[in-house]
């Protein structure tokens, strides 16, 4: 488990600055203006402090000691000390959340990997107390051992018998544990259901309120609470359960107290003098200590997929915040404005508590980023949160807030910036390694295919080398034809399961599936021939050629299109010269026009256009190539062949499917505007 964000985050809170991470460094650059009219805090204050950041608790906390220390304080000073205590108390409670966050992380199958680890302990042992009897063994049914290899055989034995007691103290270990998981699991679903009827409870007060007020926004904001924590709980639930099934697992794959037996065993036949029976014991023994650690690895965590769906759902909840953080701050603007004191107190004080309502909101999305392996966006969240907090106060004594709000839009901005940038990484890679299983089947089809050829290539080869077809080279040949036939049945599927969003490649595909099944009819038909053929007739090797040539050319065929697939879809390797520098500018950009003016592609949609017309390209090389051939081969088209047809169609057809999927890519293709 990567648990270095969440320990370098509570490690950072308790000491130097890790509150300005992410947070761009400008010096005193002051206060940058936003588009949307939101001054950005970038700047350090005059004291140090980062603007919208925060200085380690470790220098707080003394400043406000020596402050509070001198006695008769102005009312500004009083200020600025609450705001010092007040800060380094967010401070604390965030670097407790995010403590809390590394335990609950590593609290996860630490059980399970002590048991694991302490069998690995056992497992080294074990290997070093068998290289140790071999050293001390005698040859079997030794009679008349000296009393020194008694004693070298005994103190084997003894190591043994010591591993034994360890190895049945941790399955009995393991057996309890188990056990406490399972408790802890029912302990955990128990406590969830509880909160869930907490939830329903504070729901059905909120109905009862007026729809408006605040008494039904606060008991709604409690069940969202309440509902959050249920959760937090199922999850520790299953957690424990599944690090119970594990325990069991590996203990029954392990024979349970079998494995001390095995050892005792061990340690009984060295003192009888039975080496083999010793040997075979502690290999049992080695055996299970591996089932062992093997059903206590480390289990894989959620699959992408299913954690980017949580987190599209978070990011949506995210911008709703935001959206509210946004008018909560518009409020405060006014309320700030109205001239009458005690007025303007008092409205300040009721948005005091509607902004503590949206904090706890923002504390239960930053954990629920945190349960979705989306530490960075957590971690700027909780710094809305304290920014969140300190506006809060303000509010609440009467002061329109200085700045904090602003902060807070934007944590909330830099937490959807996280996510957005996870979200582009997470399909990045499922892309990625969806195209890399696309290409690895695609290579195995290839791979077979070339040695179904290279299979045909040697029969031919070894009946001219023995100028006949004897019964096993037309068994063999029998064979080749159910290869090709079932090459074709398995990639039919594959293209319509893998290639139907892309047409170029679904029909070389398609092509290759259809040539293949055409080569297992020429090598049926080739069989047939040779089964049929006068045994005593001569061999005739231009003949032999002729026919082999004929089976030989659509199983070239399906290979190439199976390349010319591959061969789109691989990346060239870029080139490297001696002069060349790395460098980190951004490549120029031609002068456009404005942005409306562009054409909308998606730039994985002509990605994907431009390796088909890649892979076009090929085989409108390939008839070009064929068709010059043909042309120079056959100079008089009034004494063309059957088979000289057959081919002339096929050239035709070919350039007619070039001609049709063509045209279905230049549709993928961006139109540029026309120039006035």
């Amino acid at each position: 488990v990567d648990d270095g964000d969440a320990a370098e985050v509570g490690r950072e809170r308790l000491g130097a600055g890790a509150g300005a991470v992410g947070d761009p460094d400008l010096g005193d650059a002051g206060i940058l203006q936003r588009d949307d009219d939101r001054p950005h805090r970038a700047a350090r204050t005059k004291d140090g402090d980062r603007a919208g950041g925060r200085r380690p608790v470790r220098h707080r906390l003394p400043q406000a000691r020596q402050e509070a220390e001198k006695g008769t304080q102005s009312p500004e000073e009083q200020r600025k000390l609450g705001e010092r205590l007040r800060e380094g108390a967010q401070q604390q409670r965030a670097a407790e959340a995010a403590l809390d966050g590394l335990l609950e992380r590593l609290e996860q199958w630490a059980g399970a990997g002590e048991i694991r680890g302490e069998a690995r302990a056992i497992q080294d042992e074990l290997t070093q107390a068998g290289q140790a009897a071999d050293r001390a063994r005698l040859p079997a049914g030794t009679t008349d051992a000296t009393p020194a290899q008694k004693a070298a055989q005994n103190a084997v034995a003894d190591r043994f018998e010591q591993l034994a007691d360890r190895a049945g103290g941790l399955v009995s270990k393991a057996a309890r544990l188990a056990a406490e998981k399972d408790r802890k699991a029912a302990d955990r679903r128990a406590e969830a259901e509880t909160q869930d009827r907490r939830a329903e409870e504070q729901l059905t007060e909120a109905a009862q309120a007026a729809p408006q007020s605040e008494t039904a926004a606060d008991k709604r904001l409690q069940a969202e609470v309440l509902r959050a924590a249920a959760e937090k709980l199922r999850q520790a639930a299953h957690h424990a359960a599944q690090e119970a099934d594990a325990l069991r697992r590996a203990l029954d794959e392990a024979g349970g107290q079998a494995l001390p037996r095995d050892l005792r065993d061990a340690a009984d036949s060295l003192r009888k003098n039975q080496p083999d029976r010793a040997a075979t014991a502690r290999a049992q023994a080695a055996e299970r200590l591996q089932k062992l650690t093997n059903g206590l690895a480390e289990q894989p965590g959620p699959a992408e997929g299913e954690l980017q769906k949580k987190r599209d759902t978070t990011a949506d909840t995210l911008q709703q915040l935001g959206e509210a953080q946004d008018e909560l701050r518009k409020k405060a603007r006014e309320a700030a404005a109205i001239p009458d004191p005690q007025e303007r107190a008092a409205t300040l004080e009721k948005l005091a508590r509607e902004q503590e309502r949206l904090r706890q909101k923002a504390e239960i999305i930053a954990e629920q980023l945190s349960r979705d392996q989306s530490e960075p966006a957590a971690e700027a969240v909780r710094r809305a949160t304290e920014a969140m907090e300190a506006a809060r106060e303000q509010m609440k004594q009467g002061m329109p807030p200085s700045g904090e709000q602003e902060s807070t839009l934007d944590r909330l901005d830099e937490a959807l910036d996280r996510l957005e940038e996870q979200q582009q990484q997470t399909e990045n890679n499922l892309a990625r390694e969806k195209q890399e299983q696309l290409t690895n089947e695609l290579k195995s089809f290839r791979d077979r295919q070339q040695a179904a050829l290279t299979e045909a290539d040697r029969l031919q080869q070894a009946a001219d080398m023995a100028k006949r077809w004897d019964r096993p080279l037309i068994a063999s040949l029998a064979d080749l034809e159910d290869r090709e036939r079932a090459l074709a049945e398995e990639l039919r599927p594959f293209v319509t399961a893998k290639l139907t969003k892309v047409p170029v490649f679904s029909r070389l595909a398609e092509q290759a599936a259809t040539a293949m099944d055409r080569a297992a009819d020429l090598a049926a038909e080739r069989r047939e021939d040779l089964l049929t053929a006068d045994p005593d007739a001569p061999f005739d090797a231009e003949l032999e050629a002729a026919s082999a040539s004929r089976v030989r050319r659509p199983m070239e065929t399906a290979l190439r299109r199976l390349d010319q697939i591959l061969t789109a879809t691989t990346p060239p390797k870029p080139k490297k010269t001696a002069t060349d520098q790395p460098s980190t500018a951004e490549p120029p950009v031609p002068d456009q026009k404005p942005a409306e003016a562009q054409p909308q592609s998606s730039p994985r949609n002509t990605a994907q256009a431009l390796a088909q017309l890649k892979a076009l390209r090929a085989v409108q090389a390939e008839v070009n190539a064929r068709t010059a051939i043909f042309a120079q081969t056959h100079p008089d088209p009034k004494q063309l062949t059957d088979d000289d047809r057959l081919e002339l169609q096929e050239i035709e057809q070919m350039q007619r499917t070039i001609a049709e999927l063509f045209d279905q890519l230049a549709e993928a293709f961006p139109t540029a505007p026309e120039v006035p």
